[in-house]
């Protein structure tokens, strides 16, 4: 047989080969929104916040309770990420803090459907939410040029009987879709948490500093004179940013910035720990 007709009879089976590949890959894709149109229609979605009805269970919030999170409070406290009332005033959310961080970028205060979104994203499986939140935090406007001071993202880290448990890492979720949203490396396991902690939500802000002491180690080299980014789901106290910050600051690291999706801006400690109490946080 030619050669000729031999490559001629190939380049033709190849063609109908990627042929035949595209079509498969289309009837997958047309059933996998067919199964989740079967879905929704079977378990109608609602808002994991308010209970709205929402169009597709990927959306996972309705456009109220994204409105409500992603509202632009004005000017920012450069320390805690509190809304002041006037720009350059002295903030008296922090005023009694003594932070081993930089500063911090909130995305908003821990209530309403901010505080129930952080709720599902820990305890009822809903990592993609995490993700979101993550890319929110990373688009915020006043937020996308700070971010780029920072060189490194790394999540707090789980406790691996308390990952176990819960089956993933919340803090990791909201550090992937930051990553995403703002092309920042991420290093998941270059810090790591060597005991198992009290419950924080429990305990005032003297036994949270307490409670996290020796609680975080190193594991590797740190890149010298970097701004790294720590990454959580609450600010409250500053306990766990405080301990991360400085485990690090040991280990090389120059600056290091607190992120987080919430905080309960100008509560009293006690108060803000109660919330998260009743809430049943972890």
């Amino acid at each position: 047989m030619p050669d000729s007709f031999q490559n001629c009879a190939g380049a033709e089976a190849g063609t109908e080969f990627r042929k035949n590949s595209r079509q498969m890959n289309k009837l997958q894709q047309a059933a996998a929104k067919l199964g989740l149109a079967l879905l929704d229609f079977v378990y109608p979605p609602h808002c994991l916040a308010c209970g709205a009805a929402l169009r597709a269970a990927r959306e996972n919030l309705c456009v109220g309770c994204w409105e409500e999170i992603l509202v632009q409070p004005g000017p920012r406290c450069r320390l805690c990420s509190c809304p002041l009332d006037v720009e350059g005033t002295d903030c008296t959310n922090c005023s009694s803090w003594e932070p081993e961080f930089e500063r911090a970028l909130v995305l908003g205060p821990f209530a309403g459907a901010m505080q129930q979104a952080v709720h599902a994203l820990k305890f009822m499986q809903q990592q993609a939410l995490g993700m979101e939140l993550g890319r929110r935090l990373g688009q915020r406007p006043d937020f996308v040029a700070d971010l780029q001071q920072i060189d490194l993202l790394i999540p707090v880290p789980l406790h691996p009987a308390r990952q176990r448990e819960r089956g993933y890492n919340q803090s990791l979720c909201i550090a992937r879709g930051l990553a995403e949203a703002t092309g920042l490396p991420l290093e998941n396991n270059l810090l790591v948490r060597r005991l198992a902690t009290r419950q924080q939500a429990k305990l005032d802000a003297r036994a949270r500093r307490d409670n996290l002491l020796a609680a975080f180690r190193v594991v590797g080299a740190v890149p010298a004179h970097t701004c790294i980014g720590v990454v959580d789901d609450v600010l409250t106290t500053g306990a766990t940013f405080n301990a991360c910050a400085r485990v690090l600051q040991r280990a090389g690291a120059c600056r290091i910035w607190a992120l987080a999706l919430a905080s309960p801006f100008h509560q009293p400690i006690d108060q803000a720990v109660n919330l998260r109490n009743r809430a049943g946080w972890a």
